[in-house]
């Protein structure tokens, strides 16, 4: 650790009022039940495999879970002290009170280049408590459950919901009421997935914690709600998850443009927004978001992402040069600089003692998900290279999100497990022969580059990209927090283009776009934003050549950029962006 740090974390221990030295804070390990003695760790699961397969795993999940929400709102390791550490109530949690000059707001990232790693350890501290509810349970099975179930919660590990390659909410989300196999017997209860039950606050509408001057659904309802449509379908997000997140995947190389909406090009906190935005109510504000139990599968997914992206990058898995923090959050006070090895509070990692400063994790030290003991479907890296890690990883990316799907051999992705092991890459899936081969192609792909400054908006907002009155090409969500700060976001326009165009080249797209490209901003409740107030606004429009391989393993290559200033629009008063080279 560099002594900057190290002078920043006795900073952070003597000047927080809210750090009690003498007493030893909870360490975020997540859990490391399960691990198979060749290395081989427990995997979270799509929820839509795990929901299907049922059985111990799925009961001891709905069961922990019930049994953390119904914890009292004073227990630290209760839901709603654990939801709470991302947004409300703004109250010292492990131990980590504001820090002087902090704002009020979560200790969460948001517009950040650790919004990404932040969010790591926020999942593992919700893994290792749920996880250390389910063994509880577990134990009180008996009779010929009782070894089944014990196995089941050594080897829990939290799923997740990818929405870019399906939409629609888990269907177990939207049951008010779920069935499960508990300890006494099979019972119905109320489903910990569908709502959580606020406890006394906010009911007793105390300003402090909840304040009446916001929207009146977080301060005056009993549980968390979500505004759908009849089935629950994200489809009104117009642009596509999966168009976003394989964007990602194929162009950028930049660990900070990956990671965050702060840096031009594409990034996974993106599409993360879109989500937020269409799931409504309280995900789409982030002092409230935690509170909904989809929240965490939400953003099990956007580690899974970061997971993937981090096997396929592998020299590049943590932020290497420091990044300017504009707003702050409550535990880091904004106009700062952070590193790969700056503190993610409020999450200490094991190792502190013995006089000096207690140690939070870092960039740095969340890079692995050996560190928490856990991985996902595609990921086997404890009995593979990184170069073959990467190559089935890339696999399963073009796979999942490229634009020529294929479709898998036996046992693909899905979630699910190869074998009773769980292992994700069977001999089967390892032969080239059995994966089809793609048609190698080429492919003219048009963007336009968004960035404008969020002080200048009313969040949370919707940034729209049209073709025409009606026709929305894609669409960016930009959420309530943080208040200031420049904002990016790159949206493809082919899928739009072709619904109008015979052929996609220049002699017919730049045409096309000077008639009918068009970018609007609305508040969320569909108000428009007058474009000409918002001087901080900026519309670049690019085409890259792009040679889509015949190898399902090799992402495609990604030729010069062509720039067509008369399409886009500089900031009235404000530079261009400075924007980075992310191409391949």
């Amino acid at each position: 650790m560099h002594i900057s740090e190290t002078l920043l974390f006795t900073a952070l221990a003597s000047l927080l009022p809210g750090i009690v030295c003498s007493q030893a804070p909870v360490t975020v390990t997540g859990l490391h039940t399960g691990i198979a003695d060749d290395g081989e760790r427990p995997t979270r699961f799509n929820i839509e495999y795990l929901q299907a397969l049922g059985g111990p795993q799925w009961d001891l999940y709905i069961l922990g879970l019930r049994e953390m929400q119904q914890l009292g709102q004073n227990e630290s390791d209760s839901f709603f002290q654990i939801a709470g550490i991302h947004g409300r109530p703004f109250t010292a949690w492990n131990g980590v009170g504001q820090a002087p000059g902090a704002q009020e707001t979560g200790y969460c990232f948001h517009n950040e280049v650790p919004f990404i790693t932040w969010h790591r350890p926020y999942l593992a501290l919700y893994e290792q408590i749920l996880g250390g509810k389910i063994q509880q349970i577990a134990r009180r099975y008996t009779g010929r459950d009782a070894a089944l179930y014990l196995s089941a919660a050594n080897s829990f590990r939290i799923p997740f919901w990818d929405w870019a390659t399906d939409s629609n909410l888990p269907p177990a989300t939207t049951w008010p009421e779920i069935t499960v196999n508990t300890p006494e017997g099979q019972e119905t209860i109320p489903n910990p997935l569908y709502s959580f039950v606020w406890p006394s606050v906010p009911l007793n509408h105390d300003p402090a914690w909840f304040p009446t001057t916001d929207d009146p659904v977080f301060w005056n309802s009993t549980g968390t709600q979500r505004h759908l449509n009849p089935s629950g379908n994200l489809s009104l997000v117009v642009t596509s998850l999966r168009d976003k997140v394989y964007n990602v995947f194929a162009k950028t190389r930049d660990f900070d443009v990956m990671a965050s909406t702060a840096n031009p090009g594409p990034s996974f906190e993106d599409p993360h927004n879109d989500v937020h935005n269409a799931a409504g109510t309280f995900m789409y504000n982030p002092l409230y978001s935690a509170f909904d139990p989809i929240f965490w599968l939400h953003h099990a997914n956007v580690d899974r992402l970061f997971a993937l992206w981090q096997a396929i990058n592998y020299n590049s898995t943590y932020q290497s040069k420091p990044t300017d923090i504009g707003s702050g959050t409550w535990a880091q006070p904004g106009s700062t600089q952070m590193t790969a090895d700056s503190p993610l509070a409020p999450f200490y990692r094991p190792g502190y003692g013995g006089g000096g400063p207690q140690t939070f994790h870092t960039g740095r030290t969340t890079a692995s998900l050996k560190t928490f003991g856990y991985t996902y479907p595609e990921i086997n890296d404890w009995s593979t290279s990184p170069d073959r890690t990467r190559q089935l990883v890339i696999r399963q990316v073009n796979s999942l999100y490229g634009p020529n799907l294929v479709t898998p051999p036996p046992h693909g992705s899905g979630g699910g497990p190869p074998s009773s092991r769980h292992r994700r890459h069977s001999t089967e899936r390892d032969n080239e022969a059995n994966w089809p081969r793609r048609q190698r192609q080429r492919q003219r792909q048009y963007y336009v580059q968004i960035g404008v400054e969020r002080s200048e908006l009313s969040l949370p907002c919707e940034v729209q990209v049209l073709l025409g009155n009606d026709t929305v090409a894609g669409s960016a969500a930009i959420m309530a927090l943080p208040p200031a700060g420049l904002t990016h976001t790159e949206i493809q326009l082919n899928r739009e283009i072709k619904r109008f165009a015979p052929c996609v080249e220049d002699k017919t797209v730049v045409p096309l776009l000077e008639q009918r490209l068009r970018v609007e901003i609305r508040k969320r409740d569909g108000t428009l934003i007058p474009t000409d107030s918002v001087v901080s606004l900026t519309i670049n429009v690019e085409s890259v050549d792009v040679e889509f391989l015949d190898l399902d393993d090799e992402l495609p290559i990604y030729g010069p950029s062509t720039k067509y200033p008369k399409l886009g629009r500089p900031a009235a008063g404000y530079p261009l962006p400075r924007r980075r080279d992310y191409s391949i």
